[in-house]
């Protein structure tokens, strides 16, 4: 098919006239580029890397502190930034309202996320015990709503626009670590905030 479509530009060139001939341009694979020089893939890609360095750093200079006593892990996932909340202390069991002394951090978090660019995705997690209360139904239920309510918090003062946030909630299906005993379902409740990179 390539040898065709090659062989048709061939004889296109041929009927045009010697002055038209500089504006024919032939067949290339999206991936060539000149040598030496990356493709625009190429450029996109260390571009985002770059933003995200950037940002990863930014947040991990501005929670390193708070990181070290709530509970907080600060890592990269690609061209996202993680910050993960760990459930311990930070929600009543069976509950979605933030405990009073986690505030502040959260504060703190919301402080980091303004001076960002892109949108910010904020999951809830549970572990694999089912929960039915009067609230609640299920941990699908309770890990959207403790989800909610730190996007609520983020957006307290304006400083974040709505249109960045969203809240998802995915219950028990996608655990960390096998829920084995304690140690490992408290591992899995968790609420994670992804800074998104910026779309071009």
């Amino acid at each position: 098919m390539q040898r065709a479509l090659g062989m048709k530009i061939d004889s296109i060139v041929e009927t045009l006239p010697e002055g038209d001939k500089r504006d024919v341009v032939s067949p290339k694979s999206p991936e060539t580029g000149s040598p030496g020089k990356p493709t625009a893939c190429e450029v996109a890609q260390q571009a985002a890397g770059e933003v995200t360095d950037s940002q990863f750093e930014l947040v991990k200079q501005d929670l390193a502190e708070f990181a070290a006593e709530h509970n907080l892990v600060i890592k990269r996932q690609g061209h996202k930034v993680l910050i993960r909340i760990q459930e311990q202390g930070v929600f009543p069991s069976g509950s979605d309202r933030i405990s009073p002394v986690f505030l502040p951090t959260i504060a703190k978090v919301r402080d980091t996320l303004a001076k960002l660019e892109g949108g910010i995705r904020v999951t809830g997690h549970s572990d694999d015990i089912p929960i039915s209360n009067g609230r609640f139904r299920s941990n699908w239920e309770l890990s959207a709503a403790r989800a909610v309510s730190v996007v609520h918090e983020l957006l307290h003062d304006d400083r974040i626009a709505p249109s960045r946030v969203s809240a998802i909630g995915f219950g028990d299906s996608r655990p960390l670590v096998p829920n084995m005993d304690d140690d490992t379902r408290a591992i899995n409740r968790r609420v994670d905030i992804v800074v998104l990179p910026v779309p071009d």
